[in-house]
């Protein structure tokens, strides 16, 4: 007779087949791909489901979780403001010639023969205002934002000290959720522990990152974050553990500025974060069931698995537990991933995989944890 735990995987993972909406079936290779030829859109989305037992979590284009409201901050006489109503923040606030020369980057593609298209997010010079620069952990960051009918922004990125003609654009212009807090997740140095985490939200706002999840032997889960330092509203912070995506360490702000409540900012992930590899780790087989799954649905749910939790995958105990379609006849398959934590306690991971329009597409899941 079937467990308890295994009814309700089933009965989750034919409602997730059934009722998730298509995710890209390699979020890093689409990501890649869509930055080389100018078209990448960060959308915000939200990124968590209940079906049964399943958390699901669909592997996401976006980068950040944004709200709908058009709310800002409260300026020194309480009137509402937007980021670009506010001073420049960071180290080099007070640098005007600097804060000119950056302000006049071009916002176009580096690659010339990679021809932005059409709808390509630009601002002329007089229509962009610098929100930050200064140096972080590891680089050199300025924000600018391009005021008009569509708010939009630029991250550019060089190396500690950098002078104008060193900072190139992290990643391509963004359209902008009015009144969010932006933040940029960078990797200066792919070979550093972690990534940098760039904030910009307004004075008086806190902000911190979870930087991971202890799981005790008898399942109970306890969440761990670090305050971000903010000076008037913006600042930086090196995290822990490997580069990884915003859904599994989650950068929070606190608004404190009016506007109560914790928001996901606006992220953007540089492409050079995108580019940081990683290997597959090893992953038990005692089927002889890895040939039904392709390796990066299994990376998806390996990622999942240790990003949410803040564990390196190689401290957990991964086992390839089932793979094979969802029911007879369905083009859907899925795959489920046993996890052992160092305490002993377990969870699952699933992979469900099926047709779209845009070929294979995939979308990672996470069991609650069984002591």
């Amino acid at each position: 007779m079937p467990s308890d735990l295994e009814t309700r995987l089933r009965r989750g993972l034919r409602a997730t087949a059934d009722d998730v909406a298509p995710a890209p079936h390699d979020l890093a290779d689409r990501v890649r791909q869509r930055a080389r030829r100018q078209q990448r859109t960060r959308l915000g989305v939200a990124a968590a489901g209940l079906a049964a037992a399943l958390v699901v979590v669909g592997v996401p284009v976006a980068a950040s979780v944004v709200l709908s409201d058009r709310t800002g901050g409260h300026t020194a006489d309480g009137t509402v403001s937007t980021l670009v109503d506010l001073p420049t923040r960071g180290s080099l606030s007070g640098d005007a010639e600097w804060l000119a020369g950056v302000r006049s980057l071009s916002w176009a593609p580096g690659d010339a023969a990679q021809l932005p298209a059409p709808g390509y997010p630009d601002r002329p010079v007089g229509e962009r205002r610098v929100a930050y620069a200064g140096d972080v952990p590891g680089a050199r960051v300025a924000l600018v934002l391009g005021v008009g009918a569509e708010p939009v922004h630029a991250w550019f990125t060089g190396p500690v000290g950098a002078a104008v003609d060193q900072m190139v654009l992290a990643a391509p212009p963004t359209r902008t959720t009015e009144g969010h807090p932006l933040a940029l997740m960078d990797a200066p140095d792919p070979a550093a522990d972690g990534p940098t985490f760039v904030v910009v939200a307004w004075p008086g706002d806190d902000a911190r990152l979870l930087i991971g999840r202890t799981v005790d032997a008898d399942g109970t889960t306890t969440e761990h974050s670090e305050r971000v330092p903010l000076t008037n509203g913006a600042g930086a912070i090196a995290a822990p553990g490997p580069a990884t995506w915003p859904l599994e360490v989650q950068l929070w702000v606190d608004r404190n500025s009016g506007v109560a409540g914790s928001y996901n900012p606006q992220t953007t992930i540089a492409d050079r974060a995108l580019d940081v590899a990683r290997p597959l780790p090893d992953v038990a087989d005692p089927r002889g069931l890895r040939g039904v799954i392709r390796d990066q649905d299994l990376r998806s749910a390996v990622e999942t698995l240790s990003g949410y939790y803040g564990t390196p995958a190689d401290e957990l105990r991964l086992t390839l537990l089932a793979a094979g379609p969802v029911r007879e006849g369905s083009p859907s398959s899925v795959a489920l991933l046993g996890a052992t934590f160092p305490s002993g306690a377990t969870t699952v991971a699933h992979v469900v995989v099926w047709p779209g329009e845009d070929g294979v597409s995939s979308q990672v899941g996470l069991t609650e944890v069984a002591p």
